[in-house]
């Protein structure tokens, strides 16, 4: 930071984000509330309330620091002067944008050391608003200068930041392999520009609705309520309907356009201040002309030479000669944003006060709407990024939208940076063969293909070789990914029926959705079988979204199927068809880390995992176990089916690795072992019943001439045998419908891989009574199954800490010696997870090579394999070239005890070309 800077970024952005989250719009529309007057006191309220970063201030400190930047911007000779105790927002954001950005050979980029202020500003309102308003500013100098006009909007969507070490190690090379495609594009601001575009459509009124969660009704006095979604939207896109009509008007750009509505007489009427004063606040007469306010709108977008998505691209003086549509589907909104803030200073403004106003509205309109679509929150958890990331599609409108989402993730960033060598994009499967083609086919016209193409002749485009001899598909395939579910059945057990309790009883846990996990397997196997050389472009599966509720063993038979499929088809053009490799989003959300650690051993032994395969996130395995139990208050809330499950795994894990001092810690598991084994299994089974079955295994073990040790005995239900028992979960449950297994007689590709032929190692295990009675009890007994789903709240002791420590070192070496991957996801991670830090990150916990010197620290740490990705960049406004610099600036700002860095730059910078090379190295090969 420069000399002359004496007020800091920090303070500017906290002033900035509260003002854009907490100045009610209509104050703003109603004019108690202008944008160059906004009061001191006011400010420091809404700081007292609630920003993080002034939370541990006393009231005088915030005063006095907001009074500073007040002072500070009132002493700057090139911002708009005003009373000493009134802000001006976009003083304070244009002194903001001086601090965090520069412009580099005409790009606006990031300043290195600045980038997480930056993360806090474009958490909040994005990058549009500050990057248009510093290529404005920038295209004022000197002061004043109202003449050199930006022609050029078609700027990338996430700016870089200049370090420039690192950008020459992204020419290197770069891939990104946890891409999901659909969440990996500015869909937030694609979205906004279809609302502006569209105000009457229903399917859009719903989702309005639908997202502002509040019921839609009228208030006692008739009116709708001025604060809804449904009524911004409306005020959002008359005030840039009008003030982009006005700005053309003034400035005569490719001829003035006017804003018409009609009188009483059906006479046309130019639409005034005071009309627009009227709409603003009423808003059943905005409701009453949003037909006609549409019709406007429409009249814009369609013109004899062009149709426009956004009928403020009309605007834009400048169209580069064969630029893509998607390079210019943000130019219009960056045009209106850039025009209203060089008229509020250049020398000579056109608009008046009270349009600078309704811009200032619109701006706060469009902050309000982002935060619905994008994660602006720091709510922890994959629950809440789960609410937002659902909305993604909410506003994308028709085919032509979906297909420019689909260029925007997939083709710019490949057509753009000649240094990414490879992008792996994820989708989810079709249930049959013809739609798996439909949606690749699809997918990859959309991404080759120019979107203006003529749409019967595109729809006629059947020739699968041409595609696939383009050079850009060379740098980037699909992963089909399964989305985990909720067994809705567990909850619905508890207000069941006797009627309806017998007639589950022959349903597994998540019986519905493994039916359509098999159904999505079949339409994939048919899909190569049948399509084999449009199947090359899938190369992987992967399972995805929340996983608390929906375990690694319901994937099981589905993924070993599937990754042991091959094909070959012989011809004109043979096409032989690998094994897909296999991903897994794991260990990412828990509501314990045992649960969490459990879960990747799960995924590990029941997927049958191999070299290669990969783990996404899996932050169990690396983050702080002490710094997460006391971020939950060293108390946990979990479902006795899984603390009974975490029991039995923590107890033979102990003993598996070996760890020692860990007496005291084993027997208190033991004991709560039992405790939780009584009420959730013993206190429901049946003496008669289990030796019933005992009795039916005889006898059939004898009938087929199976050879096994099962024999008729007193049951003895121990933690060994119930960890043993969890082990048989990677096998399909219906072997064990009869309370014993039984491997199918028809052995079909469907059956073979119904048992698990990798784990457990001693095949023995299937044939102990207790094991496959515990295996079929967890399935298939109703009251087993309502007892685990009751809540227990547990205490975290010291013991505890100190145990789950020692396995998860364990588990991380033997990720480590299997050679499985995991996918690094930074923003995502600091998002969803609790450490809520990019310095708190556990990446160097699993991989220090290059960063650590001496034998010690290197054996110390497991040296997994890693790659850094973005998970979903449309929804976390990022960029991998970003996630790389976020973690380098993190690393950086690391100290000692004695405040020194623990890491120079250096040997940052090496850690991350290991990450990158390794990055490169992991993709699945065709």
């Amino acid at each position: 930071m420069s000399s002359k800077q004496n007020v800091s970024s920090t303070n500017l952005n906290a002033l900035v984000n509260i003002i854009f989250s907490d100045i009610p719009v209509s104050e703003v529309l109603e004019e108690r509330c202008y944008y160059r007057a906004i009061s001191l006191e006011r400010v420091v309220t809404l700081l007292k309330e609630d920003t993080k970063e002034f939370q541990r201030l006393s009231d005088t400190e915030d005063d006095l620091r907001v009074r500073g930047v007040r002072a500070y911007l009132g002493d700057r000779r090139e911002y708009i002067s005003d009373e000493r105790n009134r802000f001006n927002i976009f003083d304070m954001l244009r002194e903001l944008c001086s601090q965090i950005l520069l412009l580099e050979n005409k790009v606006v980029v990031c300043e290195y050391r600045q980038i997480y202020e930056w993360r806090k500003l474009v958490q909040i309102i994005g990058e549009e608003i500050p990057v248009t308003m510093k290529h404005a500013f920038h295209d004022m100098i000197p002061p004043g200068n109202y003449k050199a006009y930006r022609e050029d909007f078609s700027w990338d969507y996430v700016i870089r930041q200049n370090n420039t070490s690192l950008n020459r190690m992204f020419e290197k090379g770069i891939s990104e392999h946890h891409f999901h495609l659909w969440g990996s594009a500015p869909y937030g601001q694609v979205s906004w520009i279809n609302l502006m575009n569209h105000l009457t459509d229903n399917q859009y009124i719903k989702y309005l609705i639908e997202i502002e969660n509040k019921p839609y009704t009228k208030e006692k006095d008739g009116f709708i309520r001025m604060d809804s979604l449904l009524i911004m939207h409306l005020q959002a896109a008359l005030i840039r309907l009008y003030l982009c009509c006005r700005l053309s008007e003034i400035k005569g750009t490719h001829g003035a356009t006017y804003f018409y509505l009609k009188d009483r007489n059906l006479n046309a009427k130019k639409v005034t201040e005071k009309d627009m004063r009227i709409l603003l606040q009423n808003p059943e007469q905005l409701f009453m002309w949003s037909s006609e306010i549409e019709s406007n709108i429409e009249t814009l977008r369609y013109s004899s030479k062009e149709d426009y998505v956004d009928y403020a691209m009309r605007y834009c003086p400048y169209r580069i000669q064969n630029e893509s549509e998607e390079r210019q589907i943000l130019s219009g909104e960056r045009w209106f944003i850039y025009n209203n803030i060089r008229d509020m200073y250049q020398g000579n403004p056109c608009l008046t006060d009270y349009e600078r106003n309704l811009f200032f509205a619109y701006l706060l309109i469009q902050t309000r709407f982002r935060s619905k679509l994008v994660q602006v929150n720091d709510r922890v958890g994959f629950d809440n990024f789960q609410q937002i990331q659902n909305k993604k599609g909410f506003f994308l409108g028709d085919r032509y939208s979906t297909r420019l989402i689909a260029r925007m993730a997939v083709r710019n960033p490949l057509t753009e940076n000649e240094y990414f060598r490879e992008l792996e994009a994820r989708i989810s499967p079709a249930d049959t063969a013809e739609g798996n083609r439909q949606r690749i086919l699809e997918l990859e016209k959309a991404i080759l293909i120019s979107i203006s193409e003529d749409a019967e002749s595109l729809a006629q485009l059947e020739d699968v070789a041409t595609l696939l001899k383009s050079e850009l598909i060379k740098k980037y395939y699909y992963v089909f990914h399964f989305l985990k579910k909720p067994d809705t059945q567990q909850n619905w057990l508890n207000r069941a029926t006797e009627a309806e309790l017998k007639e589950i009883s022959s349903e597994c846990r998540h019986y519905r959705y493994r039916k359509q996990l098999e159904k999505q397997a079949m339409g994939i196997i048919e899909f190569r079988e049948k399509y084999p050389m449009l199947a090359q472009r899938v190369r992987g599966i992967d399972a995805c979204s929340k996983e608390i509720g929906c375990r690694p063993e319901n994937f099981a038979s589905v993924f070993r199927i599937l990754h042991h499929h091959t094909y070959t088809e012989y011809g004109v053009e043979s096409c032989k068809l690998p094994k897909m490799g296999m991903t897994f989003h794991v260990g990412e959300d828990f509501v314990d880390v045992i649960d969490g650690l459990r879960a990747i051993d799960e995924a590990i032994h029941f997927l049958n995992l191999e070299s290669g395969d990969r783990l996404g996130h899996a932050l169990a395995l690396g983050v702080d176990v002490k710094d997460w139990c006391a971020s939950k208050n060293y108390r946990i809330s979990i479902q006795c089916q899984d603390y009974l499950d975490n029991l039995a795994w923590l107890h033979h894990a102990i003993r598996h690795y070996q760890i020692p001092n860990q007496d005291a810690f084993l027997r208190y598991i033991e004991k709560e072992f039992e405790q939780q084994f009584n009420y959730v299994y013993r206190s429901h089974m049946d003496v008669k019943s289990d030796e019933q079955i005992m009795e039916d295994a005889e006898r059939y073990y004898k009938e087929h001439n199976i050879i096994c040790n099962y024999r008729k005995r007193t049951l003895n239900f121990t933690i060994e045998q119930y960890y043993r028992a969890w082990t048989l979960r990677g096998d399909h449950p219906e072997l064990y419908i009869d309370g014993f297994f039984r491997e199918d007689s028809v052995m079909d590709q469907w059956g073979y891989f119904k048992v698990n032929r990798d784990y457990p190692v001693r095949e023995e295990v299937r044939y102990i009574p207790e094991c496959s009675l515990l295996y079929y009890y967890y399935h298939y007994n109703n009251a087993v199954k309502k007892a685990g789903n009751a809540v227990t709240e547990k205490q975290l002791t010291q013991m505890y800490v100190n145990g789950v420590q020692a396995v998860q070192k364990a588990l991380q070496k033997e990720v480590a010696d299997r050679t499985l991957s995991i996918e690094v996801n930074p923003t995502s991670n600091v998002k969803i997870g609790t450490f809520r830090s990019y310095q708190k990150h556990p990446i160097i916990s699993l991989y220090n090579n290059r960063l650590v010197h001496t034998k010690e620290e290197l054996h110390a740490c497991p040296q997994i394999q890693i790659s850094i990705n973005t998970d979903d960049s449309g929804v976390f406004f990022t960029s991998l070239e970003n996630e790389y610099a976020m973690m380098a600036r993190a690393l950086e700002q690391l100290v000692d005890e004695n405040g020194d860095p623990l890491f120079n730059s250096l040997e940052i910078r090496e850690w991350l070309n290991e990450i990158r090379k390794m990055g490169n190295e992991q993709g699945f090969k065709a």
